[in-house]
């Protein structure tokens, strides 16, 4: 098993899906029941997939038993990207790498909550910056290649 069975069940807000989109070698997705007993059901996951968890199926448990050996799409292989991002591409080709993008809202929104970054009134906004090599110019971003996630009011 490459993920073992497991839930996502460490948000305080569970009534939202989780929307995942999967890049690079096809994989075999295991969709079980809400306890370990259900018997799973594989999906086969292929690169650009997009998966969306909602309802009863946020509490199933699910995993990857297996990723595909050479099934890198020919669109992602060294090939055929640019040379800037080639090492991506030989990145994702070691080992039948992939990457799965989860996205989910961990915190529930109260009303007359103003201390909320979710607060629908306050015009917050969430910028990504790339430390440096955008035209952001924040003079608090540290020196490493890692993205920084800052908030503004």
């Amino acid at each position: 098993m490459v993920m073992n069975a497991h839930l996502d069940d460490a948000e305080y807000e569970m009534a939202k899906p989780i929307v995942s989109l999967s890049f690079g070698s096809e994989a075999v997705f295991l969709l079980g029941g809400e306890t370990k007993e259900t018997e799973p059901h594989a999906v086969f996951i292929r690169s650009g997939d997009i998966m969306i968890m909602g309802g009863r199926a946020r509490y199933c448990y699910h995993g990857v038993s297996r990723i595909i050996e050479d099934s890198i799409p020919q669109y992602l292989t060294p090939d055929f990207v640019p040379e800037e991002n080639k090492w991506h591409a030989v990145f994702l080709q070691q080992k039948g790498r992939r990457i799965n993008i989860n996205c989910r809202q961990v915190f529930t929104y109260k009303e007359g909550d103003s201390s909320s970054n979710s607060d629908k009134n306050n015009n917050s906004e969430i910028k990504v910056s790339d430390n440096g090599n955008s035209n952001n110019n924040n003079s608090d971003q540290s020196s490493t290649n890692s993205p920084t996630v800052t908030t503004t009011e």
